[in-house]
């Protein structure tokens, strides 16, 4: 019996661990942006991630909208636009330079080094120790 790739468990695990850390980039944007003191007011931002699945996987994409739905719902004031549109190292840096690449974007394993050395992400290394 053949299972359908979505239900693969390698499948599966890999896009949750990928989905997982796109939450934690995000509640680290939700971070930056604060209300102003003794005001009350929040600030509103919008961030978009490049990890909304395929029109094809209607299940994964009911999940992602859920999960989406629960983080603005914890952070009044944050929205997050999901897009289909994965990482293409061809493509992404002509991206950054253009302001067009999303705020947190799902890249291969071995591509941080590279996205750090061209200024496309911070090398957050010594902050993660220091936590």
């Amino acid at each position: 019996m053949k299972t359908a790739l979505w239900l693969n468990r390698r499948h599966f695990l890999q896009r949750s661990v990928a989905f997982g850390a796109g939450i934690i980039g995000l509640e680290a944007l939700a971070a930056c942006g604060s209300t102003a003191a003794g005001t009350g007011n929040t600030t509103s931002i919008t961030a978009t991630v490049n990890t909304l699945p395929p029109a094809s996987n209607p299940g994964a994409i009911h999940v992602f909208n859920q999960v989406i739905q629960q983080f603005e719902k914890s952070h009044p004031g944050k929205k997050i636009v999901g897009k289909n549109d994965p990482y293409d190292p061809t493509t992404y840096f002509a991206r950054v330079a253009a302001n067009q690449a999303e705020d947190a974007t799902q890249s291969y394993f071995t591509e941080p080094p590279l996205l750090i050395q061209k200024h496309a992400v911070a090398d957050v290394t010594s902050l993660i120790k220091s936590w």
